[in-house]
């Protein structure tokens, strides 16, 4: 009996039903008061402490006093100006490839198009497709796109707007090409020195990589920037703070970035698509491979800007023919896609939405250079096919040879444009902006620009004795407190003015001082690794295989090419042959073999033509 006592105060005591479950049907007394037990916290008891806070009532709505009439009158003409803005033909400026002003067939694009309307006439070009001008685009359509900062154009890759300022494309089939992309929207794909440094391992990288061929260069925002060359203002501002260490290892990665680019052992294309200043066309004229587009706006306008056309740029203008080099250097005039390609800056065109298919076709492995080229003949188009009217090379070609060609000083380049303006009066406008370029731009660096010119010219040094020169040069100006370079960037810049430049003449400037900055030998000297030039031998190449592969077409050619206009070149005989053949094909006592047989023996023996 008392074991089963005991057995029974243990059951009534600890045993908890469902406790495990968080239901507590059953809890003895003496499990209650359990010494030393504490009370659970609860939330409601910690919210007591809170201080108490009246409810928010609604305001009471109150009318707004009315308007005058004369506030009326500027809201509603401040609204229809506004209103103005929104309904402008003008496309608003967005990274969305449709809206940039180029040539684009919308049906092509895989996007959604449907808000877009063509209230006017559709204009189509000669190649059948509608300027992006043509069309309307609705409000909303305008606000949503202009929010799409992270996304970019079709056929684009869309990255994001926190990315670096140069980022690299892999394409989807394969991995001999890979296409590298200024990405620096904010600041117009201005060289920073993180652009440099970022460059400078792309191409690195590249040339380690045996798997791949061939790289480029490229924008994320095609067709309207491409590179807007050296970035002025963080150098005036390292300026004004005395950080000259951080000015000469910008201007250091600068000049063996583009060293390394004319350099590499690999095609590197440069496509240019979109406005390229300064520093900025140096991508192009280090490259054997220089691909321009119907966007493609080239300037080179350093000497407005108190500097020189630096990093192998003025080398390049130097071997242009019949001196547009000289004209392009002096008064910064812009050049467009067609016009590159006729003074020969570039030596492909390429349509902007045509670009990402010639990526593709380049990621395809290839075991010769022959495919690269192939590819790119294949995707470059016809540049002149829009071109109603003489461009600016056209029409002024004769005028530029007569003014800049074989000129070994400015002023006898000043002298030809004034003897242009008496003596060819429809050059006349052109020969006074000519000289009115040249005289607001720095005495200096045109007296400067002439000399290095001229040197380039002679081809007396290397690739990497031009490179170190161009430190030094650069340097030399980067390093005097007065130099034009200075002013040039704060009246252009920092705060647009008129500028003073250190000479008020040309002939204030003088042959010492011009040798004094040539000869200049900065605190830090730059040895470059001796390395060999391939720029020019892959140009080289692309005008040999060019050369190679054109042929010209006989009449009998043309004639056979010929389908239905003029005279049809498929003889009546072949016609009868078909008839003769297919008419007796569905009879039974029809011989195939031998009935065919004879009619091919007897064209033959006639020496007709199928």
């Amino acid at each position: 009996m008392l074991r089963l006592h005991k057995l029974a105060n243990v059951t009534a005591n600890n045993i908890k039903i469902g406790s495990s479950f968080g239901l507590n049907f059953y809890t003895s007394a003496t499990s209650k008061k359990k010494a030393g037990s504490k009370k659970k916290s609860n939330i409601n008891d910690k919210l007591k402490n809170f201080p108490k806070v009246e409810p928010i009532q609604p305001q009471t709505f109150k009318p707004v006093e009315d308007l005058s009439v004369d506030e009326k009158i500027d809201n509603i003409s401040s609204y229809n100006e506004y209103k103005t803005l929104l309904n402008k033909q003008d496309f608003y400026y967005s990274p969305t490839f449709a809206k940039l002003g180029t040539l684009t067939n919308l049906n092509d694009l895989p996007e959604e198009w449907g808000d877009f309307t063509n209230t006017q006439a559709k204009k189509q070009n000669k190649r059948g497709e509608i300027p992006s001008h043509e069309f309307d685009i609705p409000t909303l359509s305008a606000i949503e796109m202009t929010k799409n900062a992270s996304g970019l154009s079709t056929p684009f890759p869309r990255i994001s707007g926190n990315s670096p300022s140069f980022v690299a494309v892999p394409s989807i089939f394969g991995g001999a090409h890979l296409r590298g992309m200024l990405n620096n929207k904010k600041n117009l794909n201005v060289l920073d020195i993180s652009a440099l440094h970022l460059i400078e391992k792309f191409i690195k990288v590249q040339i380690a990589n045996d798997c791949m061929k061939s790289m480029s260069i490229h924008t994320t925002t095609p067709g309207v920037i491409h590179c807007t060359g050296m970035d002025f203002k963080s150098l005036y501002e390292l300026k004004l703070k005395g950080d000259q260490e951080s000015l000469e290892d910008y201007i250091r990665r600068l000049t063996k970035l583009f060293y390394l680019i004319s350099c590499v052992p690999k095609p590197l294309l440069s496509i240019q698509d979109g406005l390229s200043v300064g520093v900025g066309t140096a991508f192009t004229a280090n490259s054997g491979f220089r691909i321009a587009t119907e966007n493609s706006i080239f300037s080179v306008p350093d000497c407005a800007m108190g500097f020189f056309p630096n990093a192998g740029t003025l080398r390049f203008l130097a071997r242009l023919q019949d001196g547009v080099g000289l004209y392009l250097a002096l008064t910064g005039r812009r050049l467009r896609g067609p016009e590159l390609m006729q003074t020969g800056i570039s030596n492909f065109y390429v349509l902007t939405d045509k670009v990402k298919l010639l990526d593709e076709a380049l990621s395809i492995p290839f075991n010769h250079i022959d495919k690269l080229l192939v590819n790119l003949i294949t995707y470059t188009d016809k540049w002149d096919i829009d071109l109603d009217n003489p461009t600016h090379i056209e029409k002024y070609n004769d005028a530029i040879k007569r003014c800049f060609s074989g000129k070994q000083t400015i002023e006898e380049v000043l002298q030809a444009l004034e003897k242009e303006k008496l003596e060819h009066a429809e050059n006349s406008q052109w020969a006074q902006r000519c000289i009115t370029n040249i005289e607001r731009s720095s005495p200096l660096s045109i007296k400067l620009t002439m000399k290095l010119y001229h040197q380039a010219q002679t081809k007396t040094l290397s690739t990497r004795s031009y490179f170190e020169q161009d430190y030094r040069i650069t340097m030399a100006l980067i390093n005097d407190n007065t130099s034009d370079l200075w002013e040039g960037i704060k009246s252009s810049i920092i705060v647009p003015a008129k500028p003073k430049w250190k000479h008020a003449s040309l002939a204030e400037v003088t042959e010492e001082e011009i040798q004094n900055i040539i000869q200049y030998q900065p605190p830090k000297e730059l040895n470059l690794r001796k390395l060999k030039s391939s720029n020019i031998y892959f140009e080289d190449l692309v005008d040999q295989y060019n050369a190679e592969q054109g042929f010209t077409l006989k009449d009998t050619d043309i004639r056979h090419l010929t389908t239905f206009s003029g005279n049809n070149p498929i003889p009546e005989e072949y016609y009868q042959a078909l008839s003769i053949h297919y008419s007796k094909a569905q009879s039974r006592v029809f011989d195939r073999q031998d009935n065919m047989n004879t009619v091919v023996g007897t064209y033959l023996r006639e020496g007709m033509e199928f």
